[in-house]
């Protein structure tokens, strides 16, 4: 999955309007689908995460967002990425 992402990002720009991540759920993996993932959304597009729950996923995004993103269901967790903004 991470090839794919980084054959994407040697021709295209972010295009992505909706990303959907649900991998694994350890801290390591939830940072590296992050940050792959992430690079292909387009400013102002969403990123929603899956089991927020999870005490790994959970302190990935708290750690990273803090208060920028919102809880959506007690699983599911939305960010969206700024204008001009990173990651």
């Amino acid at each position: 999955a991470d090839e794919m992402a980084e054959l994407l990002l040697d021709w295209a720009r972010p295009f992505v309007k909706l990303l959907f991540i649900d991998g694994h759920h350890d801290y390591d993996s939830v940072k590296r689908n992050t940050e792959t993932w992430t690079r292909l959304v387009q400013y102002g597009g969403v990123v929603l995460w899956h089991d927020y729950d999870h005490p790994d996923t959970k302190r990935y995004l708290d750690e990273l967002f803090g208060e920028k993103i919102e809880i959506l269901h007690g699983k599911i967790v939305r960010w969206k990425k700024p204008y001009g903004g990173v990651l």
